[in-house]
């Protein structure tokens, strides 16, 4: 799901050695760019919000038939 949402960069799995070395620079770039930081996980949580709500629609029509 996080990549689905824009935030693949974020995603790292523990038990692989090549994700493992991109959490440092990760965490770094975060610290050095909050501003850049906050403006994609908002994005990522924007377009999540959309989803929902277009999920909710289809939920309403489907369960009013």
């Amino acid at each position: 799901m996080w990549r689905a949402i824009g935030l693949g960069d974020w995603l790292f799995d523990v038990d692989n050695d090549t994700d493992i070395a991109k959490i440092l620079p990760a965490v770094l770039a975060l610290v050095k760019d909050p501003k850049a930081a906050k403006a994609k996980a908002l994005k990522g949580k924007k377009f999540v919000n959309q989803r929902q709500q277009e999920t909710t629609v289809v939920l309403k029509k489907t369960l009013s038939i």
